[in-house]
């Protein structure tokens, strides 16, 4: 594996229980190596389910990765992210520096409809 900020290779034995995901510090010191400190990058994850042209849509930008879709619903999660970056741009910010309650408020801005991760242990 490796590491996609840095493209240092990740040792990892390949056993998936020494590599569960955990909402935390720890999950950041598992990718980044002990003793290696840097800001946690956010992103965004589109997942669209309504495709029945069997097209592969696939869009990577700043912050966000689409997957899927029709062309319209596509093209919808193309236009609120862009928007997102916008007032994200507007306001000075990154995505990882804004708080929850910021993050919800912006995204319902933008009309993103937003699915919020269950984390094991809090």
């Amino acid at each position: 594996m490796v590491d996609t900020a840095s493209r240092e290779p990740i040792e990892w034995d390949g056993n998936a229980d020494t590599r569960e995901p955990t909402c935390g510090s720890d999950a950041m010191r598992a990718v980044n190596g002990p003793g290696r400190k840097r800001k946690a990058k956010a992103a965004l994850l589109g997942v669209g389910l309504d495709n029945d042209d069997d097209q592969v849509r696939i869009t990577r930008g700043p912050n966000f990765h689409l997957l899927g879709g029709s062309h319209d619903t596509h093209r919808q999660m193309q236009e609120k992210c862009i928007k997102l970056n916008e007032k994200l741009k507007g306001r000075g910010k990154q995505l990882e520096d804004l708080q929850r309650g910021e993050f919800l408020e912006l995204a319902h801005e933008c009309d993103m409809h937003v699915a919020e991760p269950e984390c094991r242990g809090r």
